[in-house]
């Protein structure tokens, strides 16, 4: 009987834990329910909560630069004032004094030639002509300049009218560089220009462009005058290359390249207005240094967006951005 009492009592309190256990897990698993939802419902509010314009979105505002439209052309220098030494009778050179190069100034000797008559300037810049007979004859530079041309060494024959040297004045030089076809139509007297030489870098201005238009290849000679107070290290028959200014436009509306966009062939920019932004077309113009000349479609003081104007355009996030106060 008391066994029998105690198996009842045993059964009874193993139901009551089992009871006791069920109800547990029960309130556990109601608690990670209600997390879970709360969780999630947290997650959706703040997806949907505006994203902070400042990790996204960088304006700038439309300023004003000069845009210029340059044209590059490859010639070489020559003087425009140069002096030519010239045998007038055949001879042989005895002595020469200068190097090619060299600065001289006038009076200076230069060389000497053994023949039947002197040697003289050509008419150019002048002529110095003075008659030796058959002795060796000392030429003196005519002007003050620099040595060019001087092919000739001691011994070496000269026939008459041949040039022996030739003296320039360095602070008087022209680039004489070609164009081609059309280019040559936006090229005026008076373009300022720039002249680059290896690393020397000299401002011109050109002087004449020539109506002779090569038959074959369209070419026309442009001829740029360096400004240049300095003596430059150039020397005639050196190669180099032009850049001329054939377009100016003073304070134009400028915009970053990186602001525009491309949208079907047009060219569009974000701009901000008020607590949104809207795509707007605009018409572009010349570039220069990173920026974009705007001629229509935006105003002074506008922002437009640089960096996110991609994603505001093609990946619709511009309906959760919200500007920032």
């Amino acid at each position: 009987m008391k066994f029998s009492k105690s198996i009842r009592w045993k059964n009874k309190k193993m139901k009551n834990s089992w009871r006791e256990g069920v109800l547990k897990y029960r309130v556990l698993l109601v608690i990670f329910l209600s997390w879970g939802m709360i969780t999630l419902s947290c997650s959706r509010r703040k997806e949907n909560r505006p994203l902070h314009v400042s990790n996204l979105v960088q304006t700038v505002q439309v300023t004003r630069r000069s845009f210029n439209r340059t044209l590059t052309a490859y010639g070489y220098i020559r003087s425009l004032k140069k002096t030519d030494i010239v045998a007038y009778t055949r001879g042989r050179i005895t002595n020469i004094w200068v190097r090619d190069g060299e600065k001289v100034e006038k009076g200076q000797r230069l060389l000497s030639l053994k023949g039947y008559y002197s040697i003289r300037a050509s008419e150019e810049l002048g002529s110095s002509y003075k008659k030796e007979g058959s002795k060796d004859i000392m030429k003196i530079a005519p002007v003050s300049g620099y040595v060019t041309h001087l092919t000739k060494s001691i011994g070496s024959t000269v026939e008459e009218g041949e040039v022996l040297v030739s003296i320039v004045d360095l602070k008087n030089l022209l680039a004489e560089v070609t164009v081609f076809g059309d280019e040559a139509d936006s090229i005026k007297p008076g373009q300022s220009a720039v002249i680059i030489a290896d690393k020397e870098r000299l401002s011109g201005k050109v002087s004449f462009i020539s109506i002779e238009i090569d038959r074959e290849t369209g070419a026309r000679k442009v001829g740029i005058e360096i400004l240049q107070k300095k003596t430059p290290k150039l020397l005639p028959g050196d190669f180099v290359k032009a850049k001329i200014v054939v377009e100016k436009h003073l304070s134009s509306l400028a915009i970053p390249e990186e602001a525009l966009l491309n949208d079907g062939g047009q060219k569009v920019v974000m701009v901000k207005v008020g607590q949104t932004y809207e795509k707007r077309p605009i018409v572009i113009g010349l570039h220069s240094q990173g920026y974009v000349e705007v001629l229509s479609g935006l105003s002074d003081g506008e922002e437009v967006v640089t960096t996110g104007a991609y994603e505001l355009l093609h990946r619709g996030i511009k309906k959760k951005i919200k500007v920032e106060d």
